[in-house]
């Protein structure tokens, strides 16, 4: 079955015109202490920023390993990732989810990738987003 997401595209006005995209799924275990960490989608191929789109992430999962650690969503072009999310803090085996939301909850800069940074321990991540035209 494909979801179809179906919202304006230029921010959050019900006014706005709208397009259906679809929504996917992406997922990234994130070693201890790592860096602009990439993500994979459902179909097994990275996920990757496109020339003219941004990535909107809906809604996440993420959970702590064995270690506290912390997690901080980028955008990433050439060079170090751009935050655009403040660094989450784990606790031991414990995490957070956010419910996908029409509006999303972050998004990169125009083809750029989505990476994340983690704390002392691994970090595990799901996440529901949208390739969304610029």
């Amino acid at each position: 079955m494909t979801l179809i997401y179906n919202v304006p595209l230029a921010g959050s006005s019900a006014t706005a015109s709208s397009t259906p995209l679809t929504v996917r799924y992406a997922y990234a275990t994130i070693n201890a202490s790592t860096t602009d960490a990439t993500f994979t989608r459902d179909d097994g191929t990275g996920l990757a920023g496109v020339s003219g789109f941004i990535i909107r992430v809906l809604g996440a999962l993420v959970v702590a390993g064995s270690t506290a650690s912390s997690l901080r969503f980028n955008t990433k072009g050439s060079g170090a990732g751009t935050a655009i999310s403040p660094d989450f803090p784990t606790g031991v085996n414990g995490g957070f989810s956010v419910p996908a939301t029409a509006i999303g909850i972050m998004k990169t800069n125009s083809g750029e990738n989505l990476t994340a940074n983690s704390g002392g321990g691994t970090v595990y991540v799901m996440l529901s987003y949208v390739l969304e035209p610029a």
